[in-house]
């Protein structure tokens, strides 16, 4: 029995030595392969994805974008290839699709409102000191419903356009982490409304009475892109 038990561990250690030898054979193997993939395509080289939807007009920030790891020789020059925080996105741009440097604004005309502005739409720049709400209550990104005050009567103008900017603002900072602004109604400066221009068109009626307030609502989150 003794000797018996003695043949199996011998035998159960040599299996284990057959099964050692070939995953390092195929480690080999894969190792090899690489390397011939690797001279023939060149290294590896990080090009940046995009790692969440994004859309025309936002300014990326670091968790916009992700890293794939790409052969040399299949790297474009177009190919994004660096950081690109604070860039404007040109258009919309899915999750996972790559950066391109036509996708982006360049770094000086980061800021320019009208390389946001998805084709047929229009920048309508609104006096704050129209409105009822004050600049430190909003921000870029927010869509607002947009109301007509006149004769005791009201109208909705507009609904769920989006905040493109905030212009002209006295330097002031919100606690809330939000962009300059002064606290109160009748706040200095503009918000740059997107709008179609037969949108524009309706809204510059309603603004341009003498008498009579405009009312900007903040819609809630779900109802953005509504």
């Amino acid at each position: 029995m003794r000797l018996s038990g003695l043949r199996g561990y011998r035998l159960r250690a040599a299996a284990a030595l057959v099964v050692a030898g070939l995953a390092a054979l195929a480690l080999y193997g894969y190792l090899k392969e690489l390397e011939e993939r690797t001279a023939k395509n060149g290294p590896l080289l990080r090009v940046a994805v995009a790692a969440v939807n994004i859309p025309a007009g936002r300014r990326l920030e670091s968790d916009c974008m992700d890293w794939q790891a790409m052969p040399e020789r299949y790297v474009m020059g177009c190919m994004l290839r660096t950081g690109a925080e604070n860039r404007v996105a040109l258009h919309d741009i899915a999750k996972g699709d790559l950066l391109l440097e036509s996708d982006l604004a360049s770094a000086g005309n980061a800021g320019s409102i009208a390389l946001r502005l998805p084709p047929g739409t229009r920048g309508y720049p609104l006096p704050l000191e129209r409105t009822s709400l004050p600049a430190v209550a909003l921000q870029p990104g927010d869509r607002l419903d947009v109301l007509a005050v006149h004769d005791e009567k009201s109208d909705t103008i507009l609904e769920g356009v989006a905040l493109l900017d905030l212009v002209g603002l006295e330097p002031a900072t919100s606690s809330g982490g939000g962009l300059p602004g002064l606290s109160g109604s009748g706040s200095s400066g503009f918000v740059i409304l997107q709008l179609t221009p037969d949108e524009a068109e309706r809204l510059a009626r309603a603004a341009n009475r003498e008498s009579g307030s405009i009312i900007l609502i903040i819609c809630p989150l779900e109802n953005a892109g509504e």
